[in-house]
Order: C-alpha cells, then sequence, then structure tokens
C-alpha cells in the first residue's frame, strides 16, 4: 500500500500541489509498510515544498521507526517535532515509548514520562501501556508499580495489556522475595 501512496502523490503533482493532508497519508502509508526511510523522506520534502508538518506528519514518520525498531531516529524526530514547535500528543508519546520498548532504553522511557506528565498530551491506557513494557524490557518493576499508581491518579481506566505488562516486570525479577509486597498494590 505504502508504494500505491507514493506513487498517488507523485503523481498528483501534474494537477494539484500536495498538502499537509496528503502528505500525511502518504506517511501513514510508509508507517503502516514499515518504510522508516521514506516517512522520513516524505517530512523533508514536506519542508522543502513549505507544507508544515504537523502533529499527524511527526506522530507517523515516529511510530514508522518504532516499528522499524529504529528508536534512536524516533527520539530525533521527537527533538525536531519540538524545535518546529509541534506539541506532541498521545500518540507521538505511545510511538516514542513503543521505540524504547524496543529499543529496551527504559532510561528514556521514564524521561518521556515526566516530560508527558507536564504536557497537554492525553495520558491513557496505550501511552501507560507503552512505557510499563519499556519498564519490563529493562527489568526496573519498581518504576513500572509507579506508572500503576500513576494510572490511578490520571483516572484513566486500567485494562488487562497494563496489568499484564506489570505482571511480567515483577516476574522478571531474579529474586522473588519482594514479590509478595508489591502485589499488594493489587489489594
Amino acid at each position: 500500500q505504502w508504494q500505491i501512496a507514493l506513487d498517488t502523490l507523485g503523481s498528483m503533482r501534474s494537477y494539484a500541489d500536495p498538502n499537509q493532508i496528503t502528505y500525511n497519508a502518504a506517511i501513514s502509508a510508509c508507517e503502516k509498510g514499515r518504510q522508516w526511510e521514506w516517512a522520513l523522506e516524505l517530512l523533508d520534502v514536506m519542508e522543502l515544498e513549505d507544507v508544515l508538518p504537523d502533529v499527524f506528519s511527526f506522530s507517523a514518520a515516529i511510530s514508522a521507526c518504532h516499528r522499524s525498531g529504529q528508536w534512536q531516529i524516533a527520539f530525533q524526530l521527537l527533538k525536531a517535532m519540538r524545535r518546529a514547535q509541534v506539541a506532541p500528543n498521545e500518540f507521538t508519546y505511545t510511538a516514542v515509548l513503543g521505540a524504547c520498548a524496543a529499543g529496551a532504553v527504559w532510561q528514556s522511557a521514564v524521561v518521556l514520562m515526566s516530560d508527558m506528565r507536564a504536557s497537554s498530551a492525553a495520558k491513557n491506557i496505550p501511552v501507560f501501556n507503552a512505557a510499563i513494557t519499556a519498564c519490563v524490557a529493562g527489568n526496573v518493576w519498581p518504576y513500572a508499580l509507579e506508572l500503576m499508581e500513576d494510572i490511578e491518579a490520571a483516572s484513566v481506566a486500567q485494562c488487562m495489556p497494563v496489568y499484564r505488562s506489570l505482571i511480567q516486570a515483577v516476574m522478571s525479577r531474579s529474586d522473588h522475595d519482594h514479590t509478595r509486597t508489591s502485589f499488594d498494590w493489587f489489594e
């Protein structure tokens, strides 16, 4: 599908100038096709053609990087997004946190969650689950437990994927002496 989107975008030039919506659709197709290089190329072309990338443009490109295991580039795009004065939303944070989990860089997930607390982005289950998954990847279950408390404080409805991620984090501990006290949270 991503090839069709790129072909359509290219052929469109003969009768109309591509705009933010058409570029976003093409970047989204690249995301679904895990074509992060093309997503980045389209972001560059947008800027060259004076079409301003928006939160959807950046989020789709970041998600393409996440899906392709390119967590460093996902972070670079987040920085570029901020330089362009485009505020990240919950989809942006979910994609970058997913990239953190894929790259097993839980420290970056902790920093991102701290940034997100200060932002106006909605805190939802996918965001928290991506952060907890990053903690699972880094074997830092105490921070995963803190995130569960944040979920409760944010009045976000809890769901099974979050519990599953948290249980994986706790059970991944090599010493299970503290497992009982860790599960006290659920009572």
